[in-house]
């Protein structure tokens, strides 16, 4: 898990559990097998959202923006 403190200025990286690994490998599992299917892309996004949100993976896209 990576974690910003603004009064630091540093990213506080943690390893990842092999719960957490788990759990990317069942959602990215979920999504290409959908992907396979030919779903439709609305049925996906809305998978993806969903599994998002199971995940709770760090996206870290925010904090690369503000250092720069």
């Amino acid at each position: 898990m990576v974690e910003y403190d603004p009064r630091e200025g540093e990213l506080k990286v943690n390893d990842t559990t092999e719960e957490e690994i788990w759990k990317l490998k069942k959602a990215l599992d979920i999504l290409f097998s959908m992907l396979q299917r030919g779903n439709n892309l609305a049925d996906i996004q809305r998978t993806a959202n969903r599994l998002s949100k199971q995940v709770e993976y760090p996206f870290t896209f925010n904090v690369m923006e503000e250092e720069e």
